[in-house]
């Protein structure tokens, strides 16, 4: 009878797995847009990109407001977008199957903001350890610009960044990097790396404490005036003698 239940819930557990498998399978097939929301900076362009479409589907993109928000080079997985002004709209990607119908309606919200005007790092100089990294992240102006710069480090073999601002101190030296936007503007910080502090070991040899030296030879004497548990006391000699 025990072994007629595991066989029993053994087959529920395995055919559990493979519904479960063939449903995530299932979803992660649908068409879906690369991104759902997209922040970018006034006249800069941006490619959008359907994925899981099939050879016999075709897609059309539309813009909610054409002002802000451009569509341009319609493609069957992709479209080329625009920003032109400032502002936000929704672009709506409709995906069609080979007979001509709506399969769904993938929609991504587009918010345009007004390009950099300004770049700088809040620290002109930054010290690190070998092996240690730090995010050292540029400030763009305006404050509601959405641009990114750009980082780059003058010598990789000392500090490499990467290009959302984190740098790791690779070896020894000085070098810096640099942040540099759309309009040709670069701001710059200096970051100076050093080696590991090696471990301090502990000195064995013994230290004299408050003027007195101690001799091997001193032995404990219990005192006579101590009752219950005994101290003990030593005697002493002053250094100087």
């Amino acid at each position: 009878m025990n072994r007629r239940r595991i066989i029993f819930f053994s087959i529920i557990i395995s055919l559990c797995m493979v519904f479960s498998s063939t449903s995530y399978a299932a979803v992660s097939r649908s068409p879906r847009l690369s991104v759902k929301t997209l922040h970018i900076e006034k006249d800069r362009t941006y490619k959008l990109h359907i994925y899981n479409t099939r050879p016999e589907y075709t897609t059309e993109f539309t813009t909610s407001n054409s002002d802000v928000v451009m569509v341009r080079k319609n493609k069957v997985k992709s479209c080329r977008l625009k920003a032109c002004s400032i502002g936000s709209a929704t672009v709506t990607a409709k995906v069609f199957d080979g007979e001509g119908n709506e399969i769904t309606a993938l929609k991504c919200r587009v918010v345009v903001s007004p390009p950099a005007l300004s770049v700088k790092f809040t620290k002109k100089k930054v010290k690190l350890t070998v092996g240690r990294s730090r995010i050292i992240k540029a400030v763009v102006k305006p404050n509601i610009s959405y641009e990114q710069p750009k980082y780059t480090s003058d010598d990789t073999s000392i500090v490499t960044i990467s290009s959302t601002g984190v740098v790791t101190a690779v070896s020894k030296g000085q070098t810096t990097i640099r942040a540099t936007i759309s309009n040709g503007t670069t701001a710059s910080c200096v970051i100076n790396v050093v080696d590991k502090k090696s471990p301090a070991t502990p000195s064995l040899s013994p230290q004299p404490s408050d003027g007195y030296n101690f001799s091997e030879s001193e032995t404990y004497k219990p005192s006579p005036k101590t009752t219950g548990v005994p101290s003990y006391t030593y005697s002493a000699k002053r250094a100087a003698e």
